[in-house]
């Protein structure tokens, strides 16, 4: 299920809707710095690619194969603030090109924020910066196990061991690579 909503965003549109043309393509890490998929292998892979039509197909077999033919009613919950109100009506409408009827909940920041630690929420609209393009600051807080800011409290053991070998890597090409693997995998399980 997971898999199939993250093929069904459009990221090109929500840059230019919900984020009025300001921002890149991007992957667990951005794709313009040195640690990114650079962005012409990025639009090539199922949830970038455009036109969409294929992952649309993908994800409504998806979730049909998940019992879920026709869809299901969920919930995104976002801050009651005009620019993730934006964002969740944004991954809304997405959705509901596979049948996926949603309501957006709209949460001050102080139970916004406490739903998120607590993980009381079906899904989330948000964004999450960190201050460098670093692979221990991103995977560290986002990804890995004890992560700091892992709210969806995704556990991949190979992620784990990914992160630990590429924080310790002394050559900085062992270390892309590693860092590479992580986002392949990242890709392949849609965690956030």
């Amino acid at each position: 299920v997971r898999r199939a909503l993250f093929l069904a965003i459009d990221r090109r549109a929500f840059i230019a809707t919900a984020l009025e043309g300001n921002g890149l393509v991007g992957a667990p890490m951005p794709s313009r710095g040195p640690w990114g998929i650079p962005e012409d292998d990025l639009l090539k892979m199922p949830g970038y690619r455009q036109p969409k039509d294929a992952d649309i197909a993908e994800a409504k077999k998806l979730l049909a194969e998940a019992g879920f033919p026709d869809g299901f009613a969920t919930s995104v919950m976002t801050r009651a603030d005009a620019t993730y109100q934006k964002y969740g009506t944004f991954i809304l409408a997405e959705l509901a090109k596979l049948g996926i009827k949603g309501e957006l909940l709209l949460r001050v920041t102080a139970a916004f924020e406490d739903a998120l630690i607590k993980g009381a929420f079906d899904m989330m609209a948000h964004s999450e910066a960190t201050a460098l393009d670093d692979p221990d600051l991103r995977f560290g807080d986002f990804y890995i196990s004890r992560g700091g800011r892992n709210y969806g409290k995704y556990s991949n053991a190979k992620i784990d061991e990914l992160f630990e070998q590429q924080s310790r890597a002394l050559d900085v090409n062992e270390r892309k690579k590693l860092v590479r693997e992580m986002q392949t995998i990242i890709l392949q399980e849609n965690p956030d």
